[in-house]
């Protein structure tokens, strides 16, 4: 992969970032002095509804209006802190903007540079196992294995070389050079080869999958190992 210093630091974009950061953390600062200004409403709602009882039918009007309030004080915060949260997200956007700009290019080089020394590390252990045979490893699995690092598809990448050779660090030879700062451990990563097989208590239900379905077909869903019930739900408008 050829890449440039030079391309690393893509400044007129950074720049352009920077400017809108300001600009953003100005708006930010204005609209917190504005949601103080609700703070003493939404709490006096929130005493009065806090150990209110649920028990007669005047009890449960009651508490009918109390919701009522208290969506009417979270329409307020919407109205007036929603403004806020959208600033201080494109904050956030503007910050992971600069960040990304920085580091992609240097984690995507640092993971294909790494790729490539452990394709080194492949082959010395090869030759300390094997010394009289002929050291080879599977060349088209090994350049894919660099591909994939170049797409930033580091899982792959790693289940490819380890099927291009056996990568056992604990054995290598004493000829592999020791560099500083860098040290060689062993992981364990896994793919699957056949789902049929798998136990089930590594399996994982699809909970958003099985909820559409069941709000779907309600009570005529038909899902084996899913029993469907239905609960009472109360929809209120603010007052």
């Amino acid at each position: 992969m050829a890449t440039r210093g030079k391309d690393l630091v893509p400044v007129s974009e950074i720049a352009q970032v920077e400017v809108k950061l300001k600009a953003v953390g100005e708006e930010i600062e204005t609209l917190k002095k504005k949601a103080a200004e609700i703070a003493a409403e939404a709490f006096a709602v929130l005493d009065r509804a806090a150990e209110m009882p649920v028990e007669t039918y005047a009890q449960y009007e009651a508490a009918g209006r109390a919701l009522r309030e208290i969506k009417g004080a979270l329409k307020l915060v919407d109205a007036r802190v929603g403004p806020l949260v959208a600033a201080a997200h494109q904050a956030h956007k503007a910050a992971k903007s600069i960040e990304t700009a920085f580091k992609g290019p240097m984690e995507k080089l640092l993971g294909v540079v790494k790729m490539k020394m452990r394709a080194v590390i492949v082959r010395e252990e090869i030759r300390g196992a094997t010394p009289l045979e002929e050291i080879s490893l599977d060349g088209e699995k090994l350049a894919a294995a660099y591909a994939l690092a170049e797409d930033g598809k580091q899982e792959e990448a790693e289940a490819l070389l380890a099927e291009a050779g056996v990568f056992t660090p604990e054995e290598l030879p004493e000829g592999l050079p020791k560099i500083d700062g860098v040290s060689i451990r062993t992981e364990w990563g896994w793919k699957c080869v056949d789902e049929k097989k798998v136990s089930r208590d590594m399996l994982m239900l699809d909970k958003t999958k099985i909820g559409k379905i069941v709000r779907a077909m309600q009570d005529k869903t038909k899902l084996k190992g899913i029993k469907v019930y239905k609960f009472p739900n109360l929809a209120i408008s603010a007052k």
